[in-house]
């Protein structure tokens, strides 16, 4: 059996649990019920700034599991968890999966590879965010959404599943909405991206890999854990 088939199998035997758009799954400084798996939908993992704004820290796709820090290390939850639409979720018992990793040696590396992913995304959007100008950290964020969230469709775009707001741009590049707004148009009358009724299309994404302010592996790998 294949690694992601084990994990899956070992979370479904928790309890399955549906959020609607916009919940709150978990807060900051509250005791995790569990590790949750995300069987379907996107989950906004974010902290809020000492002046009120919502940093955005990770996106969640399907297939993936979190609360991984809590869970792994006994650290305090220091971040808000959000339904960005519906979700669900099988939500298992920190000790249950950590006996399962126990027992499941190649679900553990895997486990790890997905952190040091996720870890190496968070120092390169750590680099833009102390040097980059606003259109340079804006076409970052869109490779980065196309790269993990994306799909290329026939005629080569890479068509974002989630819906992206321009104010979710702003939360992920840490500025606010309407500079956010001003660069996305930008991009787009340069014929770079498409977006409208929050849908993204990448129409180029070499240029505007070439037009952000960071290095992307050309194996497209997804910075999630």
């Amino acid at each position: 059996m294949k690694t992601k088939q084990k994990v899956e199998a070992f979370f479904k035997q928790g309890r399955l649990i549906k959020f609607r758009k916009k919940a709150l799954i978990l807060r900051a400084e509250e005791e995790p019920r569990g590790v949750y798996y995300l069987k379907s939908g996107y989950v906004r993992m974010y902290l809020i700034s000492e002046d009120g704004r919502e940093i955005t820290v990770n996106i969640f796709k399907p297939g993936t599991y979190f609360s991984m820090i809590w869970a792994l290390t006994g650290k305090d939850n220091a971040y808000f968890f959000e339904a960005v639409g519906p979700v669900e979720t099988y939500r298992s018992s920190r000790q249950e999966l950590t006996d399962f990793l126990d027992q499941e040696p190649e679900v553990a590396r895997d486990l790890l590879v997905r952190i040091l992913r996720g870890l190496d995304g968070v120092l390169i959007r750590m680099e833009y965010f102390l040097a980059c100008e606003a259109a340079k950290k804006v076409a970052a964020i869109l490779v980065m959404l196309a790269v993990r969230l994306g799909e290329k469709n026939s005629t080569g775009n890479w068509v974002v599943k989630m819906p992206v707001t321009h104010q979710e741009v702003a939360n992920l590049a840490g500025m606010a909405r309407e500079t956010a707004s001003v660069e996305l148009k930008k991009l787009k009358d340069q014929n770079l991206i498409e977006y409208a009724h929050k849908t993204l299309v990448v129409k180029d994404l070499e240029k505007l890999r070439e037009a952000s302010c960071i290095y992307y592996e050309k194996e497209l790998l997804p910075y999630s854990f």
